[in-house]
């Protein structure tokens, strides 16, 4: 794909841009969150597809629950927050913050988890159904890929590229991999999967479900790598 065609692509896509945290029109009548409150200590399971408030405004997807040598976190779209930022759940509850992030030329975050959080090496498939994540041995070309979102729920398609570069409004993003999954509104972060096998952090799409579409995705194991972390597995 030229230059110039994947910038008439992002051109395209910055509608759905503007109502994802972080991207380069944050739309201003999204809700901030509040200030929250503490979990209790047992504040609740972790998993990837959970759905979190972004500090900068609407809401974004746990991809990946993760572990440091000093906590435990989750990874998630480098848009999604800043350095330092608290992330809550849907319901107000402190998830976690910020602790780095890689944006733009990359799109990865990693989210410290707060105390009393459990993370959990699984994706949610459905809104009451999960599956284990077992590792992150990366897909071949033509390999089927698997996302899932609040939106869309369990949506799949194949890899078609690698080590995509997207213009993306006044920033660029490298290292993504094209898929031919179709997109869903408000679904940054959503985590793909090829069967048990963590593939990456949804960044962004076009088309629609109906008559098919394309979604991009920053590779799990590039994050993982950066950030010295060790997926958590079932």
């Amino acid at each position: 794909m030229s230059r110039r065609s994947v910038t008439v692509l992002v051109s395209l896509l910055l509608a759905l841009v503007a109502v994802t945290p972080g991207g380069p029109a944050v739309a201003a009548e999204q809700d901030q969150p509040d200030p929250g409150r503490a979990g209790p200590a047992t504040a609740g399971v972790v998993r990837g597809g959970d759905v979190f408030r972004s500090p900068l405004g609407g809401t974004c997807l746990v991809s990946f629950t993760v572990r440091a040598a000093d906590y435990d976190g989750f990874v998630t779209a480098g848009r999604c927050g800043q350095v330092g930022a608290p992330a809550y759940t849907v319901d107000g509850v402190l998830l976690g913050t910020f602790h780095r992030v890689t944006f733009p030329n990359s799109d990865y975050a990693v989210v410290r988890l707060a105390p009393g959080w459990v993370p959990v090496g699984e994706v949610r498939t459905s809104p009451n159904a999960t599956m284990a994540v077992k590792g992150s041995t990366e897909v071949p070309l033509g390999g089927s890929v698997c996302k899932y979102g609040p939106q869309t729920y369990l949506r799949c398609g194949v890899a078609q590229a690698k080590q995509q570069t997207l213009y993306f409004g006044t920033y660029v993003l490298y290292g993504l991999t094209r898929t031919n999954i179709c997109p869903g509104y408000n679904e940054v972060g959503a985590p793909i999967m090829a069967g048990d096998q963590a593939q990456g952090i949804t960044i962004i799409g076009s088309g629609d479900c109906t008559y098919g579409g394309t979604t991009y995705f920053q590779p799990v194991n590039k994050v993982l790598t950066a950030y010295g972390l060790t997926l958590i597995t079932s």
